[in-house]
C-alpha cells in the first residue's frame, strides 16, 4: 500500500514506515519489534492525545526540518491538528498568529 492508498484506518510504522492499522494489536505499527523499539523515543509517543501520532509527519518535524520560528510554528500545529482536536477553536487560534505575524512582522 502506498503513501496515496492510507485511509484514516492505515498511516505508515512511525519506526519503519511500513503500513500498519489503527485496529491491531499493535496501533499502527507494522511489527511488535518497532512498537518495542519506538517505547522510548519522544517522535512515536505523544503525551495528551493521538492527533499527531497518527499523521505521515509530526508538525514538530516539518517546523524543525524547516526552521520555522515560533509564530509561523504555531500556526503549522493548529492547522494541522484543528479537525482531531480544538476544532473551530484551533483555526481561530491559528488565525489570531497570524494577525500577530502580520503586526510583528510587518507592521500591519
Amino acid at each position: 500500500m502506498n503513501e496515496k492508498e492510507l485511509t484514516d484506518e492505515h498511516r505508515l510504522c512511525p519506526q519503519c514506515k511500513g503500513v500498519g492499522c489503527f485496529s491491531d494489536a499493535f496501533a499502527g505499527y507494522c511489527c511488535g519489534a518497532c512498537l518495542e523499539a519506538s517505547k522510548d523515543d519522544p517522535m512515536t509517543r505523544q503525551e495528551g492525545g493521538d492527533h499527531y501520532r497518527k499523521l505521515a509527519i509530526q508538525p514538530i518535524e516539518y517546523i524543525h526540518k524547516n526552521k520555522l520560528p515560533f509564530i509561523e510554528g504555531c500556526i503549522v500545529k493548529l492547522v494541522t491538528r484543528h479537525r482531531d482536536k480544538g476544532k473551530a477553536e484551533d483555526v481561530r487560534k491559528a488565525l489570531h498568529f497570524c494577525e500577530l505575524l502580520l503586526k510583528l512582522e510587518y507592521g500591519k
